[in-house]
């Protein structure tokens, strides 16, 4: 990768997430989209384009990049914590609770709320 495509991934993973905060969720998934176009391994285009494409309903396309990111980045918490989400949603119950456990395991001190969250989930899916 050239200094000039680096540049312009981070540009425009920087401009998905603005556009993400701003719950503009097509825009983000697109700048997201082409940050990845440039950079494949830009885990933080690969999330935002996961989040975005989440928030749009396209639950299949979400689990894609954000499966694709925590292969790049496995302890990214953030991306289990949302395919632990969109399992619950397309009930794949087995997938959320891998997703959930995960979360549990990678979750310190400083990320409480969201480990007592992800307990809570995998309660409720705990086998009968």
């Amino acid at each position: 990768m050239t200094i000039a495509s680096a540049t312009a991934s981070a540009t425009d993973t920087a401009a998905a997430r603005v556009a993400f905060n701003d719950k503009k969720y097509e825009a983000a998934l697109g700048l997201a989209e082409s940050a990845i176009a440039t950079d494949a391994s830009d885990v933080k285009a690969l999330f935002i384009a996961g989040a975005s494409a989440a928030k749009l309903e396209r639950v299949e396309v979400a689990i894609g990049y954000l499966k694709r990111a925590i292969v790049i980045d496995p302890v990214m918490i953030s991306a289990h914590l949302q395919l632990g989400f969109l399992y619950e949603k397309t009930k794949d119950l087995a997938a959320a609770r891998e997703s959930w456990k995960r979360v549990v395991e990678l979750c310190g001190e400083s990320d409480a709320k969201v480990k007592i969250l992800a307990k809570k989930h995998l309660n409720n899916l705990s086998e009968p």
